[in-house]
């Protein structure tokens, strides 16, 4: 059983109104919806991490069929980009992409502040502060796992 999501904050959803109007917002150019996300991003950060987490290349891919997304960190441990599932986006609409998003931007969080990169208690932890469930929301029988590049779904 999983334990209710603050949303005093943000009203009826712990993503605010952002979930909801992003896909009317959104035209079907993939460059407007770039421009989309990557602002979405901005207001997550703003709204849940203060504003701290540094700007990052956040991409659609029409290849990934078993992951909703994924952070990528170079070798270094600095964060390289957020990748979502494109095929996610139109299956699942956006209030779920933009929960997928908020659990990348987790742990873009957790590479920021130098801790592992995983779905451990900094992840649980900080998935419930910003109001997204704490585990990793996936396909049913897929495993996230961190691969030797730093890419974590």
């Amino acid at each position: 059983q999983l334990p209710s999501l603050r949303r005093s904050a943000l009203g009826s959803s712990p993503l605010g109104r952002f979930g909801r109007d992003l896909g009317d917002a959104v035209g079907p150019s993939r460059l407007a919806r770039g421009l989309q996300i990557s602002r979405l991003h901005e207001i997550l950060n703003a709204r849940h991490f203060q504003g701290t987490l540094g700007t990052i290349p956040i991409r659609l891919s029409d290849k990934m069929s078993t992951r909703l997304g994924e952070f990528r960190a170079d070798h270094d441990g600095r964060a390289v980009e957020i990748t979502l599932s494109r095929r996610h986006v139109r299956r699942d609409g956006w209030p779920a992409a933009t929960e997928t998003l908020l659990h990348e931007m987790v742990h873009q969080w957790q590479c920021e502040q130098g801790l592992p990169l995983d779905h451990g208690q900094s992840f649980r932890r900080k998935a419930l502060e910003v109001g997204i469930r704490p585990n990793a929301t996936a396909p049913a029988g897929y495993l996230s796992h961190l691969d030797l590049y730093g890419t974590i779904a």
